[in-house]
């Protein structure tokens, strides 16, 4: 019977352990270069989003229209945007940093270039809806020269002024981290009237569901303590 106690109390023990946490990242790397981007999901599958765009094109009325959102990667060359062709400079000591190799990141459409793939020079927004609940929105990477404003949509109404955020350098990046914005269940990355590009956009830390293996442990446990209780019975 021993053996039986150790075996269900090590399976409810496991049950109850803290939940495994897994950070959630949109890195945009499960696209082929070109690709439409209309939804994504985090690099471990916690996070859901729906994807939209709004390009600015001043030479156009309205000005603004509904866009594309398309992953873009920094590896190829010979496109029609070489700021987005590796290597680029780290923007907070002006210098080339070879080991940032971002693969794919994400602009929005130029609308006068077809569906040649390249950046909008003239601006705009990409826009985040998380299908899979609020998240807690933790930082975010500029790609190329450029001002960002980000807008975070919380639960229950309202909206968050997250920041402006920039990027100084021609083929410029920098990683953005700050406290986390909570309760998130939309976001708006704002370009402005110029181009670039964002990547590697970060959420806090998801409780991951319990271990299923214990299950089947603790039932083991709870099953054998249930036969030596009918044998103890039947022997007195």
């Amino acid at each position: 019977m021993t053996n039986f106690v150790k075996t269900t109390v090590a399976a409810v023990a496991l049950m109850a352990a803290p939940l495994v946490a897994s950070a959630s990242t949109f890195d945009f790397e499960d696209f082929a270069s070109g690709d439409f981007v209309t939804d994504v999901t985090s690099s471990d599958g916690l996070v859901t989003a729906s994807v939209s765009a709004i390009d600015r094109d001043p030479r156009r009325d309205p000005v603004f229209a509904v866009g594309a959102a398309r992953a873009f990667d920094t590896e190829a060359t010979g496109t029609a945007d070489p700021d987005l062709e590796i290597d680029f400079i780290d923007d907070t000591t002006g210098l080339v940093d070879t080991s940032f190799r971002p693969g794919n990141v994400l602009i929005v459409q130029n609308p006068r270039s077809g569906d040649t793939l390249d950046d909008s020079g003239t601006g705009g927004s990409l826009s985040f809806d998380f299908t899979s609940g609020p998240v807690g929105f933790t930082g975010f990477t500029i790609v190329d020269d450029a001002t960002i404003t980000v807008t975070a949509s919380l639960l229950g109404g309202g909206l968050f002024d997250v920041g402006t955020f920039d990027v100084a350098a021609d083929r410029g990046f920098e990683t953005f981290s700050f406290g986390e914005v909570s309760d998130v269940i939309g976001l708006t990355f704002d370009f402005g009237s110029a181009s670039g590009a964002i990547d590697d956009l970060t959420f806090a830390d998801i409780a991951a569901v319990p271990v299923p293996a214990a299950l089947p442990l603790l039932l083991a446990g709870l099953g054998g303590l249930g036969l030596i209780a009918r044998r103890r019975k039947a022997a007195s």
